[in-house]
């Protein structure tokens, strides 16, 4: 008889949970107001898991986990590579190449069969005279593009509208005209969204501050779409109370290419060779790549840095699953790593694969958790046992993350997060701000539901008997 896994007695339980909890589109699980806080604090001392066992002791003993302080400077030490070691991350440079190349180096150490994998991308080059206007003093415009936006050659008549809230446009539409967006108060991606189901073919957002800025949708949007300096912005304001503007946005892209990291640990204990006993698949992720400008520590050094370590503690440990380590890089050009790498998997990989673990942003504030809503409430369980103050998150509106590639073909889901943004692709995002112990403690709860609580065929960590 073929060898069940564990991991496929779970999906199965798990889906019937997920189908009888969430919509027929598998809602994400929503955010409470509580902190979870166990009222008992962890014990110092390492952390006892009855599962998988180490390939140098077949005997089933419990694998024993160290503490939150030893994962976090183990894992820290990748952060301080990330920064320190290697050119600026930013996706589809040299010094991208250069970090996937580190990783390898580190994922290849351990044991793992890795490779790089490419991707071409068509990207648009991030600052040029992309704005051209006749009726206005200017003529043309030098504008940085936000990322994520669509390429093209576009031309309609100028619209101010305001900060591009849903109630500031114009009542007959915007149809054929490139819309003037004042930045603020909502997300870029929310002002393009409203603008373009009014019927704008183009977008121009000018600063509220001083200079140029960087700004990127967090996904890829067909609307092209460009950022300029405030004083170019008024100037335009003001020629559009004198009479009509047309404008042109042009965004042309060029072929470019990146990478995602790719390691593979093929199942260990109970394999039967027997053909038809095939592995289930779990897979491990997160980007490395930066926007311009930010150091990207906690954004997301911090999340490799936790994918890395999590690869060395499971590294001699046989798994009744195969693990795969994916690190995915022009992440920041939406999700396109991660969108890269499922399109490569086959039906059968796809069928098999019974969990995508994403970590993400995961240098300031406190945990939260994000996805199914077993798997949810299974990682809060752990973190209650462990004295980890959690909180369960939601994706903030206009940002997205690897996840959600897998989601889109029905995989499910899990994704750790830290609750504090306010340094993400900024220059402010330096290795002075990550928070250390949120490195530890999610590695932690990682391993103790990756290895699982079980012994034999009992259910994983990721528990369902909670609703």
């Amino acid at each position: 008889m073929p060898r069940v896994t564990v991991m496929r007695y779970l999906l199965p339980a798990l889906l019937l949970i997920v189908f009888a909890a969430c919509s027929s589109d598998q809602e994400l699980a929503e955010p409470t107001a509580a902190t979870a806080t166990p009222a008992a604090a962890p014990s110092p001392g390492a952390t006892p898991i009855l599962t998988a066992t180490s390939e140098s002791s077949p005997t089933a003993e419990p694998v024993e986990l160290p503490d939150v302080d030893t994962l976090a400077a183990s894992a820290f030490v990748h952060v301080r590579a990330l920064i320190n070691e290697v050119p600026p991350r930013t996706s589809t440079t040299p010094g991208e190449l250069a970090a996937a190349e580190y990783l390898q180096d580190q994922l290849l150490g351990f044991g793992y069969e890795t490779s790089i994998q490419e991707f071409p991308v068509l990207q648009i080059p991030p600052e040029g005279q992309y704005v051209t206007v006749e009726g206005a003093l200017l003529q043309t415009i030098t504008a940085r593009v936000i990322q994520g936006s669509g390429e093209g050659v576009v031309t309609g008549p100028l619209v101010y509208v305001e900060l591009g809230r849903e109630d500031e446009l114009p009542a007959e539409g915007l149809e054929g005209a490139i819309a003037l967006i004042e930045r603020g108060i909502i997300p870029f991606i929310e002002k393009v969204r409203n603008v373009a189901a009014a019927g704008a073919i183009g977008a121009v957002i000018f600063n509220n501050d001083q200079g140029l800025f960087r700004g990127t949708f967090g996904e890829r949007f067909d609307t092209p779409t460009t950022g300029i300096s405030r004083a170019d912005g008024q100037e335009l304001v003001r020629a559009l109370q004198a009479g009509p503007v047309t404008a042109t946005v042009s965004l042309l892209a060029d072929m470019v290419s990146s990478q995602n990291v790719v390691a593979i640990k093929p199942e260990g204990s109970g394999d039967t060779g027997d053909p038809g006993d095939v592995s289930d698949i779990v897979i491990v992720g997160g980007h490395y790549d930066t926007v311009p400008g930010a150091p990207g520590a906690g954004d997301n050094a911090a999340g490799t840095a936790v994918a890395v370590e999590i690869a060395s503690r499971l590294a001699d440990i046989d798994l009744p699953y195969e693990l795969r380590i994916v690190l995915f890089g022009s992440e920041e050009l939406g999700l396109l790593g991660s969108s890269h790498y499922v399109s490569t998997l086959s039906p059968d990989e796809i069928e098999r694969t019974t969990l995508m673990l994403n970590l993400d942003a995961l240098g300031a504030g406190q945990l939260e958790v994000i996805g199914d809503r077993p798997l949810v409430n299974a990682v809060m369980d752990i973190a209650e046992s462990e004295g980890i103050r959690i909180r369960q998150g939601v994706v903030p509106l206009g940002a997205s993350s690897d996840h959600a590639s897998f989601r889109a073909v029905g995989i499910p889901v899990v994704f750790l997060v830290g609750s504090d943004s306010t340094r993400l692709h900024s220059p402010g995002d330096t290795i002075g701000g990550v928070r250390q112990e949120l490195l530890g403690q999610a590695v932690l709860i990682s391993l103790r539901g990756l290895l699982g609580e079980f012994a034999g065929n009992a259910p994983s960590a990721f528990s369902l008997s909670a609703q």
